[in-house]
């Protein structure tokens, strides 16, 4: 029976685990996707309002739908789940850099017919960190975890 009882808790800890971590994942996409990424906009071809610091502004969606997120990998009671953003752009977004010319003679943006010259700098618009530390200093990452870990035990209880 101890070790029945054993895996039997190690199986609970580990759906628990992933559960917590899938329903944080999503708790975070839904933020960032409706709310973080949605605060400003602009049309195409017009300078972004979005001041340096904030989050970028809304212009063709591109960088909203590219959020998606990568379901929980487990490990035991421990489990990783994410949301990542996959516009080519994205990390520059967040992070701020310069970006230089390789192949072609200026940065030119064909839909919109700007051209930019041979490198750009672009100001941080942190818009994932400031996401996950809002749901981190407002307890809802604690809260949506703790009600996913109860419906795994709360179904495990009565199953």
């Amino acid at each position: 029976f101890p070790l029945w009882a054993g895996r039997m808790g190690d199986a609970l800890a580990a759906r628990a685990a992933a559960a917590a971590a899938n329903a944080m994942a999503r708790e975070f996409h839904g933020e960032l996707v409706d709310v973080t990424l949605r605060k400003s906009t602009h049309t195409a071809a017009t300078r972004t309002p979005a001041a340096a610091g904030d989050p970028p502004a809304l212009v063709s969606g591109t960088l909203r739908r590219s959020a998606v997120i990568v379901p929980a990998v487990s490990a035991g009671s421990r489990a990783v789940a994410s949301c990542r953003v996959a516009a080519v752009y994205a990390r520059i977004q967040e992070l701020g850099g310069t970006v230089t010319v390789k192949r072609a003679k200026v940065l030119y943006n064909k839909r919109t017919k700007q051209a930019f010259g041979k490198s750009a700098t672009l100001p941080a618009r942190p818009y994932m960190k400031p996401t996950r530390d809002l749901l981190i200093a407002t307890g809802r990452f604690r809260a949506t975890a703790s009600t996913a870990v109860f419906a795994v035990v709360k179904e495990a209880a009565s199953g």
